[in-house]
């Protein structure tokens, strides 16, 4: 996903759905509760907390963009770690 894209989207007034279903295809929005996921050299951790440590995009940007890029990013470390096996 491109952030300025994700940023320029929010200015126009597109949601944080929107915004991502112009990047992907077939998107479904859920939340998965309590996921913990392995990270090199840090052991187990949550998701939420590991997430804790991606600065993607400033926090001036809008509300929309950023949570653009959180679902974004817990996507990608859902799918990477096969949900954290």
């Amino acid at each position: 996903m491109s952030q300025f894209g994700a940023y320029g989207r929010a200015k126009n007034n597109q949601n944080y759905q929107q915004i991502l279903n112009t990047y992907y295809n077939n998107v479904n929005f859920e939340k998965r509760n309590n996921i913990n996921i392995s990270v090199n050299g840090y052991g187990s951790m949550s998701l939420e907390q590991y997430l804790l440590g991606v600065y993607e995009v400033p926090d001036s940007w809008s509300m929309e963009a950023l949570k653009a890029q959180v679902v974004a990013a817990r996507s990608y470390a859902v799918a990477y770690t096969n949900n954290g096996s």
